[in-house]
């Protein structure tokens, strides 16, 4: 969760952005992973935990998440990411387009994905942020 931070921190660097929020459901030994992702810049941080969210599909940690976005308010921009496990693949699956950064060269979730980038996302954003540098300005 903080590399993936990081990189929004990173990649909208020069965008005034009003507040960012960090929001995870996870359990409660994550919390110091929101810490870091404080550290970093964000402004907000909310660990959504509860012995009732165990052994979540894709499906009821979208919901759970979506009622708390919800609840915290509007937002202009909400990114989401998961883990490359098995058992996220049914999240995506109905994807018309996967593009996987994945640092796990083994991720179950590789196969299932259009386009693959094995490496650490940090990476992906200094390249992007590379090329977009010799883009031309119109």
């Amino acid at each position: 969760m903080p590399s993936g931070v990081l990189c929004f921190l990173k990649l909208f660097t020069d965008i005034p952005l009003q507040i960012v929020t960090v929001l995870s459901m996870a359990p409660e030994f994550t919390r110091d992973k929101l810490t870091e992702c404080l550290a970093m810049g964000a402004d907000e941080a909310f660990l959504l935990s509860d012995a009732a969210f165990g052994g979540a599909d894709t499906y009821a940690t979208s919901y759970v998440l979506a009622k708390a976005i919800e609840r915290l308010g509007a937002f202009d921009l909400i990114l989401f990411g998961i883990s490359g496990a098995a058992h996220h693949l049914c999240g995506i699956s109905d994807s018309d387009v996967i593009v996987n950064i994945n640092c796990e060269k083994a991720a179950d979730s590789l196969a299932a994905s259009d386009f693959i980038g094995v490496m650490d996302a940090g990476e992906v954003i200094d390249r992007l942020l590379e090329m977009l540098e010799t883009v031309p300005v119109l």
